[in-house]
């Protein structure tokens, strides 16, 4: 069994093609997405992505983004992705303080902005320490 599967940024289209599965960690859990799934729609803030092919899987950071699925396709959007062997961590550390500084000065920001820092600030905090 095999599912069509798109992963894309505003400026690219990172891999499109068949995959066994997909997980990735939302808002409201992780979620692994195979063929047939129900409809689903969630926010990813900053998540490991599991892309699942027959003899292979790849691994992916994907930062702000969305996760839609029906038993027919999967999609995923997000403001960054990088595969995960790529990725230098101390750019992980240096978004972290970035998003600690502006947590730092909440009249600077709505709530919205406090609510969605904070939880990038979790996010975050929680893939650094799977890296160690």
């Amino acid at each position: 069994m095999s599912l069509p599967f798109s992963l894309l940024t505003p400026d690219a289209v990172l891999f499109k093609g068949e995959v066994e599965s997909v997980l990735v960690a939302t808002e409201s859990g992780e979620v692994e997405v195979f063929e047939g799934h129900a409809p689903i729609g969630a926010t990813i803030l900053f998540s490991r992505l599991s892309v699942r092919q027959k003899h292979h899987e790849d691994v992916y950071l994907v930062r702000q983004g969305f996760l839609f699925a029906d038993p027919f396709h999967v999609e995923v959007m997000a403001n960054a992705i990088h595969k995960e062997k790529e990725i230098d961590y101390t750019d992980i550390k240096g978004y972290l303080e970035f998003v600690t500084g502006l947590l730092d000065k909440p009249e600077a920001l709505n709530s919205f902005q406090i609510k969605h820092l904070a939880e990038e600030k979790i996010a975050l905090e929680r893939n650094l320490d799977q890296q160690t």
